[in-house]
């Protein structure tokens, strides 16, 4: 069956993540679930102006749409949700090609309308989302497309996931008596433990965590639910501080590997499937790209933003 290619009118209409993060009121550590819906394609760098499909921007392959809203927890709460919004992502993984979009294949549907992109989760990128592509220009993706993307994805997630499964493995060793976790992650817990512990710093963390904690310690005391109020504020500026810079070995590996162009899926993916029609094969590392050592998702959705009003 044909399927609808891509454009930055495409949008997910319901998923479910997974996230870990501190649980309302007791602030334990624990996976939750989070539900995101009605999230556009717009919000992501990855367009192409040049050439439009039923008059507005084209998206081509791994199209990545950021701050994915609304990311709401289902239950139980976790504090963390407003910081997995505003750095989750959602991917467009099945490529065309045989059509290239100013030298990039091009994306589409699974078929007609309908499509499933990766969504973040904790641990990998994984399928668990409902998404829908209305436009009239349509193609019909080939068993090389889906092999080659399913491989790809595939093995990258995999990777992704063993980096985190190795490195909490890894923290939990102990060296002379002490766990390498205190060495190997929350580096960054300093530096917003040391924002948030007085004056305006303690005042701006209560205010961010007291949302949450104000009715779940509804009967508490004031002193109570203000220290409560704190705590929860500091979780959320450490992880965010975290989110900007690697707060872990793992992030930090994560980040060297981006920067480097780590992209051993699709390899795997040329092995299996054979190379897309007029690409090049791909090596395990590509050129060292600065851009790559930071996490923008708000400069490269406002980008998007631009560019699909017309800019440059």
């Amino acid at each position: 069956m044909a399927s609808n290619f891509h454009n930055i009118c495409g949008f997910l209409v319901l998923g479910v993540d997974v996230h870990k993060g501190p649980i309302v009121p007791v602030l334990v550590e624990g996976p939750c679930a989070e539900l995101v819906c009605l999230h556009p394609f717009v919000l992501g760098p990855n367009q192409k102006p040049n050439v439009k499909i039923n008059g507005v921007n084209s998206v081509v392959d791994l199209h990545t749409s950021f701050v994915l809203w609304p990311h709401a927890p289902i239950t139980p709460t976790n504090i963390l949700w407003p910081i997995d919004m505003i750095f989750g992502t959602q991917s467009c993984w099945l490529p065309r090609g045989a059509v290239h979009i100013d030298g990039t294949p091009a994306t589409c549907a699974i078929t007609e309308s309908f499509s499933i992109n990766l969504d973040c989760w904790e641990w990998a990128p994984i399928p668990s989302d409902f998404t829908l592509q209305a436009a009239t220009v349509q193609t019909t993706p080939t068993t090389q497309d889906f092999v080659f993307g399913a491989v790809r994805a595939l093995v990258n997630g995999a990777i992704s996931a063993g980096l985190n499964l190795g490195f909490s493995a890894l923290g939990n060793v102990k060296f002379k008596g002490t766990p390498l976790k205190k060495f190997t992650s929350g580096w960054t817990d300093s530096l917003g433990n040391a924002l948030t512990k007085r004056g305006l710093g303690y005042k701006f963390a209560r205010a961010i965590g007291k949302p949450f904690m104000k009715g779940a310690l509804a009967n508490a005391s004031r002193q109570k639910i203000s220290g409560a109020s704190w705590a929860a504020g500091r979780r959320i500026i450490n992880s965010f501080v975290g989110k900007l810079v690697p707060s872990s070995a793992e992030g930090a590996v994560n980040t060297g590997l981006s920067s480097f162009g780590f992209d051993a899926g699709t390899v795997v993916a040329q092995k299996v499937a054979g190379p897309l029609p007029g690409t090049q094969p791909a090596n395990l590392f590509g050129p060292f790209d600065p851009s790559k050592i930071g996490k923008i998702p708000l400069y490269d959705a406002v980008q998007g933003g631009v560019q699909a009003v017309g800019g440059p």
